[in-house]
């Protein structure tokens, strides 16, 4: 029998009960969720929509050297810049942002940040995009740290 079908007693219990039984039957149907998820492999916590992968700089970097650096590791990785403009104004101010993807006509792209006054750069890949982009963001990275290392 469907999970569905199964909770579909108490979910009628628990709409038509008094308060203090209600509470107990919507805390049962949770905890059968969470038990049905994990049956599953999932968890009850909020999952991640998207993954970042890091790329060490150093305090100097500057946008200019950036954009040549960002550039470079595009085509050592057959990539092309669909976009540059940025990130979040108000939580990364004076930041930079990359799309970079592989064919114009395929789906999916490799989002990535460069913002100097927090030190960092980062690839962002959402969970849902296509597997060309999970395989090739970590070689990015790696043209990315190559490029960088060359400075």
């Amino acid at each position: 029998m469907p999970l569905s079908w199964s909770i579909l007693p108490l979910l009628c219990a628990a709409y038509d009960s008094p308060p203090s039984l209600k509470l107990k039957l919507l805390t049962r149907l949770h905890l059968i969720g969470c038990a049905w998820n994990c049956v599953k492999g999932q968890s009850m916590a909020k999952q991640r929509k998207s993954y970042h992968l890091e790329v060490s700089i150093d305090d100097e970097m500057t946008k200019e050297r950036m954009l040549g650096v960002a550039e470079r590791a595009a085509m050592a990785t057959g990539l092309y810049i669909l976009h540059i403009g940025g990130h979040s104004r108000v939580k990364y101010p004076n930041s930079v942002h990359w799309h970079f993807k592989r064919d114009k006509k395929e789906a999916g792209l490799i989002d990535a940040t460069f913002w100097k006054e927090g030190v960092k750069f980062w690839l962002i890949v959402r969970n849902n995009e296509p597997p060309w982009v999970h395989q090739t963001a970590p070689l990015l990275r790696k043209a990315l740290e190559s490029e960088l290392s060359a400075l």
